[in-house]
């Protein structure tokens, strides 16, 4: 599982670490605009994407 994100200090998309279990600790530049969160499919090269929570993030 990993997040997808569009940030206020960069127009690029941008991918979190993958989060495979544990909590990790991601270090963004600038205020989250977009997120959605994805998972891989076990044995398989397609993902399942989550819906996009735009801004602000937080509380949606």
């Amino acid at each position: 599982m990993w997040g997808g994100y569009y940030t206020t200090a960069s127009s690029a998309y941008q991918v979190s670490s993958p989060v495979n279990g544990y909590c990790g600790t991601e270090f963004v530049s600038g205020v989250l605009t977009n997120l959605r969160m994805v998972e891989d499919t076990p044995s398989g090269s397609t993902n399942y994407y989550g819906a996009w929570h735009g801004y602000p993030v937080a509380g949606n």
